[in-house]
């Protein structure tokens, strides 16, 4: 359970140096460049695109994913399904495309001719980090795809289990019917 617990928290730190780092680099470039003072329908039609995007990707990398949990899950054992259940990068990447496209779609059904460029902008920077955020989730997908990894967590598994059930001894004739 430490061992869960530390790789959550090593997630959210990459995942918020991720979001740190790109805010910064987007606020910059778009300040900068000046890409924010837009007309209104260009940006209503690239909120309305990049929650298209966000969606599609998020689909495809889900449907990637729950198949390699079938493929692993069938090469090795079905207790596989356990392993990638627990993976918080999975998790913090659904949560980060998920609230994204509900941002974009939010932005899009209240955006009217005076409205701040800070709310585009922050529809940038979290398009920007969901995609950033991607190259973790690939990386710790091929590291938990590894056959050993695979073996390892799935002996850590047992042997958490085994040691959470409690066993006891039952005499001849004392165990519970069970109807």
């Amino acid at each position: 359970m430490r061992k869960l617990t530390k790789r959550i928290i090593s997630c959210i730190i990459i995942y918020a140096i991720i979001l740190a780092s790109t805010f910064y680099a987007l606020k910059f470039i778009l300040y900068y460049l000046n890409f924010l003072h837009a007309d209104i329908d260009n940006t209503r039609y690239l909120l309305s695109a990049i929650a298209q995007f966000q969606a599609a990707i998020i689909a495809i990398v889900i449907t990637v994913s729950l198949v390699a949990v079938q493929l692993a899950a069938s090469t090795y054992s079905a207790r596989v399904v356990n392993i990638f259940k627990t993976n918080p990068d999975f998790w913090l990447l659904l949560i980060l495309y998920t609230g994204s496209t509900l941002y974009d779609c939010l932005i899009l059904m209240i955006l009217s001719r005076e409205i701040s460029t800070f709310y585009i902008f922050i529809s940038y920077w979290l398009c920007a980090s969901a995609i950033l955020a991607l190259f973790p989730y690939v990386l710790s997908m091929i590291n938990i795809l590894n056959p050993e990894v695979i073996m390892r967590k799935l002996l850590d598994y047992i042997d958490y289990k085994s040691r959470s059930t409690k066993k006891e001894g039952y005499l001849a004739g004392s165990r519970p019917l069970v109807y």
